[in-house]
């Protein structure tokens, strides 16, 4: 995505998940062609810093702090669940409001944000049955639903709650959110910054072949 002063110009997207690194720089160069600008031209770069994949949380992060670094720019991070979030009907007064995404098995990704879309609950993980009694917490308060439900999690489950699927992140909340934090000089530190990835990494064990 291209955007100035919050508005997009230009974006390209990859819905395979599994080419991210044969593609990224492609899509870069692509995206600038679009809105007839280069790297130099840009006044930061912004990178989702998860949670999600560890491959495509790597490649993203390495190639938008390579950028930085050989161009000397400010690198803006942002949360998948906040982004997610960014575009949620505001006009829904809930006391609080809960962005999910789902793990691994048994296991979400959630974050809650109040009526200001201020965050009240910093994005962790949880299993699915943390994630149900957390809900039940908030019900008489009344409580919306925002993001991906597993196949362990269904709405006849959650009973009284508001669920909006919100799949992808729209790149008109993304573009608005990030000019702000550049308005606010709202930057990351190069040098310690990393993905978010909530959760430890997972290993399978494999026989050798002899």
């Amino acid at each position: 995505m291209l955007a100035a002063d919050g508005v997009v110009i230009a974006s390209v997207q990859n819905l395979n998940e599994r080419d991210h690194a044969g593609s990224i720089n492609q899509m870069v160069e692509d995206v600038l062609k679009k809105g007839n600008v280069g790297i130099p031209d840009l006044g930061a770069i912004a990178v989702c810093s998860g949670p999600g994949s560890y491959t495509g949380l790597r490649i993203g992060m390495a190639t938008a702090k390579g950028l930085c670094y050989a161009y000397d720019l400010p690198l803006i991070l942002n949360s998948k669940l906040e982004l997610l979030f960014e575009e949620a009907d505001i006009a829904n007064n809930t006391h609080l409001k809960l962005v999910v995404l789902p793990a691994r098995i048994g296991e979400y990704f959630m974050a809650a944000f109040d009526i200001n879309f201020n965050c009240a609950i910093q994005p962790h993980l949880v299993t699915t049955g943390n994630l149900i009694k957390k809900i039940n917490e908030f019900i008489n308060n009344g409580v919306c639903l925002y993001g991906v439900l597993g196949d362990d999690l269904n709405i006849p489950l959650l009973t009284g709650v508001d669920f909006y699927k919100r799949e992808n992140i729209y790149v008109k909340g993304w573009a608005h959110k990030t000019f702000n934090q550049f308005l606010l000089t709202n930057f990351s530190n190069l040098a310690d910054t990393e993905p978010t990835y909530l959760k430890s990494v997972y290993i399978q064990n494999s026989k050798l072949k002899r």
